[in-house]
């Protein structure tokens, strides 16, 4: 999971026109950059991460669209937490 966080990261920084983080990962498919079964298991994987976040009660968005620095940041947190599981 971490290798796709980190392809995830990557792409968000680089992506121009970026809205939210869930049409980033379906991106990332549609450009073959991952496969169907990374899409489902990155989608599913932050999608269990939600903790009842929502921007503005909006319940497609956890940040206000568009604001890569808070996806970045929670993106960095959830890197950080796998290697420090796989320095144990």
């Amino acid at each position: 999971m971490n290798k796709l966080l980190i392809k995830l990261i990557n792409y968000i920084v680089t992506e121009y026109d970026f809205y939210g983080m869930c049409g980033t990962i379906l991106e990332l498919n549609l450009e073959n950059l991952i496969t169907e079964e990374e899409y489902r298991m990155l989608k599913d994987y932050v999608e269990s991460r939600r903790n009842h976040r929502r921007y503005k009660h909006h319940k497609g968005f956890w940040w206000k669209p568009k604001n890569k620095n808070t996806r970045l940041k929670w993106l960095d947190k959830e890197i950080a937490t796998f290697e420090n599981t796989e320095a144990l």
